[in-house]
């Protein structure tokens, strides 16, 4: 499955395309946003407005990791961890690096494992 890279309008195929749908759309997107989609995005605005301790990082990687598996059938969540420097607490950024498997026809209900990826945000 392949679609448009969102900044420069190529052709965007295989595990990139993934990895943007993610990062660039699931993520970002909270419920009642999408007309005729309502349902679809995470409630992660709400988390991270809120002060960052250990039980807050383990809500933020939950529902990480329950969009990607309501949304995106081509990418297994195997690990969620959160990225942690003195210099991102001192501002308040909260990183996550997510690691799991590409299933390239995941969307037709084929669970084959073309590779695996990991990627931060």
């Amino acid at each position: 499955m392949s679609g448009l890279n969102r900044h420069n309008l190529q052709l965007l195929d295989g595990f990139a395309h993934v990895q943007q749908s993610i990062s660039e759309v699931i993520l970002p997107t909270t419920p009642g946003e999408r007309v005729l989609r309502e349902e679809f995005g995470t409630l992660l605005a709400s988390v991270l407005m809120q002060p960052q301790t250990r039980k807050r990082q383990m809500l933020l990687a939950f529902l990480v990791a329950l969009a990607i598996e309501l949304y995106e059938p081509r990418f297994a969540v195997r690990r969620i961890q959160p990225i942690e420097t003195i210099e991102d607490k001192r501002a308040g950024n909260v990183g996550l690096r997510i690691s799991g498997d590409y299933l390239p026809r995941g969307h037709l209900g084929d669970g084959s494992v073309a590779s695996s990826h990991e990627f931060s945000l």
